[in-house]
């Protein structure tokens, strides 16, 4: 079994697809699933999508039917942009009840233990960083403070793998294709190993030193 993670897919979306070179945005969700096909050769891959799956409730609903004829067990963290996100007031029911026949698990941040860190998965990255294109930083009050954890996530569109040591891009602009685990796996051995003084950096245990549940 292989892992794979990406952002900022925009199925369907035409201005970010003529940004990208496409004469179409068909032309760029072909593209894409031609490389993910590529990467992707297993139905127990699991690919983490960090967000913006597609603009609006029929773009979204329509590349779902896309991501089933896909390979592999998907994961969505919700995007500023995907209608099914808790954060819209608009939320779409309809979004909502779609992602939840394609994707394994859809949440709006995930954490999980890899390479001996606490690695935290986002759409956004920490801190103010936005795209290019913002005249200020949005969705504060979405984002996750930088505690000192490893962050993987997209938003920003931009071509930077890294804005700072501990957090990594995946988003599609900036590697124009999935990231392997293998990849984060690197990034992560090169970071300072968790302070223990920190305590929440490390998984907290019991009186015995077992794992705390």
């Amino acid at each position: 079994m292989s892992q794979f993670y990406t952002a900022d897919p925009h199925f369907f979306h035409t201005s970010v697809a003529h940004e990208r070179g496409f004469a179409s945005p068909d032309a760029f969700v072909d593209h894409w699933c031609a490389i993910y096909e590529q990467q992707v050769k297993n139905d127990n891959d699991i690919v983490y999508i960090l967000g913006d799956l597609a603009l609006g409730t029929n773009s979204f609903n329509a590349a779902c039917d896309i991501l089933d004829k896909l390979p592999g067990r998907k994961v969505l963290v919700y995007g500023n942009h995907d209608a099914c996100s808790p954060i819209h007031s608009h939320w779409s029911r309809s979004a909502y009840e779609r992602a939840l026949k394609t994707f394994m698990r859809c949440d709006s941040f995930i954490t999980r233990k890899l390479a001996g860190h606490r690695l935290m998965m986002s759409h956004f990255p920490y801190g103010i960083i936005d795209g290019a294109y913002a005249t200020a930083p949005r969705f504060m009050e979405y984002r996750l403070p930088d505690m000192g954890f490893p962050l993987v996530h997209g938003h920003t569109h931009g071509t930077e793998k890294h804005y700072s040591p501990n957090m990594m891009h995946v988003g599609w602009d900036a590697w124009s294709r999935l990231v392997s685990e293998n990849e984060i796996v690197d990034w992560l051995n090169a970071l300072p190993a968790p302070d223990p003084q920190l305590s929440w950096q490390v998984q907290p245990k019991l009186s015995d030193g077992t794992p705390a549940r």
